[in-house]
């Protein structure tokens, strides 16, 4: 464990943070946990609903109620609001960095994050963004859950475990911000939420797994610099950035509505590859040319084509809802247009450079084994479901 002066015996997280352990001990770890609400704190109506809940009844220190006691760390819970990942919006993203950032400079081992999975990695990569130079060696990590907490198989207690497992390993150090689901690890730029309706429900890069507590990363620590905003940049401000979705057939009329209102950047997230129709490209275009900073993005994820226009500026490897994000950000550091292309660009000047010099990363001697033990799980949950069909596998 690293040597820290810590401010107080109990508070090294902030004064607002509430102890969870009978007492703190200085030999341990400690870990802040900020709660912001979602399906992990959230009730049922009965032990078998899960899709319909309200925000519930657990608050901060409540999510630790179960366990008898804590030894292995000491915890400290804080609840700066309670709503579902939905309602988030720019303001509770810049005040939980602003939060996160102050644990991290009163002396913290870790930082766990309870939120929605709705708009988790949303949430997540905008944190990595804007504190992820300052992180130095403190792991942070984001969970959820895919159930309420009264629901039968709540998977947020497991989370819950899993996650400050992953944030006592000391190999946790210096890899970003990282998101912890149903046993599976994933660093937050790269995560997406692709199915509402099973258990975990997030996919991308498998960085890492825990099993019976047991915490395995896949590759080795790095920490990316790229796409990095300084906090203190950052201040409310009335620029808009919107969103734009191409689809087959698409009215114009409805694109040049959105457009009318003058926002000062659009995200296009076009079909397939990024692509629009002729006459919404010509719209577009002339978006650009009266000065809105017009983004290229793919509705079906990251963009492989370089192919584009002068006047577009490309998200590279960022999907559109994370290029909205980070446009949104810059927009509010009053970042310009040749500003914002360095920064999806990643060589701006908090970047590291270009996209193909900042993931590579070497796979560790485990990570085809822990592939593979994945794929063998995932291939007897399909057999099963064959040979139990009329029975429901939410609880495998």
């Amino acid at each position: 464990m690293r040597s820290v002066q810590r401010p107080s015996c109990r508070k090294p997280c902030g004064a607002e943070f509430e102890l969870v352990s009978k007492r703190y001990q200085h030999d341990l770890p400690t870990f802040c946990v900020i709660a912001t609400g979602g399906t992990i704190q959230a009730g049922a109506e009965s032990p078998k609903e899960k899709f319909y809940y309200e925000n519930g009844p657990a608050y901060g220190k409540t999510l630790f109620d179960q366990w008898a006691s804590i030894t292995d760390y000491n915890i400290l819970v804080y609840q700066p609001w309670n709503i579902g990942s939905h309602e988030i919006k720019m303001h509770h993203t810049i005040t939980l960095a602003k939060i996160v950032l102050r644990c991290i400079t009163n002396g913290a081992d870790g930082i766990l994050v309870t939120h929605g999975t709705d708009t988790m990695v949303d949430t997540a990569s905008i944190i990595q963004w804007l504190i992820g130079l300052h992180m130095k060696d403190i792991p942070i990590v984001f969970t959820g859950a895919s159930n309420p907490s009264l629901a039968e198989c709540s998977d947020g207690p497991e989370n819950l475990d899993d996650a400050l497992a992953v944030l006592a390993n000391g190999g946790a150090k210096n890899r970003g911000v990282m998101i912890l689901m149903n046993r599976l690890i994933f660093l937050a730029e790269h995560a997406i939420k692709y199915d509402a309706g099973r258990i975990g429900g997030l996919g991308g890069p498998e960085y890492g797994s825990v099993l019976d507590g047991r915490v395995s990363f896949h590759y080795a620590p790095s920490v990316s610099g790229a796409h990095s905003i300084p906090l203190d940049k950052v201040v409310n401000s009335t620029q808009r950035a919107v969103l734009v979705m191409g689809y087959q057939g698409i009215d114009t009329q409805a694109l040049e509505a959105v457009l009318d209102t003058k926002p000062e950047a659009v995200v296009a997230a076009g079909v397939g590859d990024g692509w629009f129709s002729e006459d919404a490209m010509a719209i577009l275009q002339a978006a650009a040319a009266e000065g809105m900073i017009v983004i290229a993005a793919a509705r079906s994820g990251r963009m492989a084509r370089t192919t584009l226009e002068k006047w577009q500026i490309p998200c590279y490897d960022l999907d559109y809802s994370k290029c909205l994000a980070l446009t949104r950000l810059a927009l509010w550091a009053d970042y310009n247009h040749s500003d914002i292309r360095a920064l999806l660009d990643g060589s701006g000047d908090e970047g590291t450079g270009k996209q193909g010099e900042r993931d590579q990363q070497s796979i560790s001697p485990n990570a085809l084994v822990m592939s593979l033990r994945q794929l063998v799980l995932q291939s007897c949950c399909r057999l099963m479901s064959w040979v139990y069909s009329p029975f429901s596998l939410e609880c495998i």
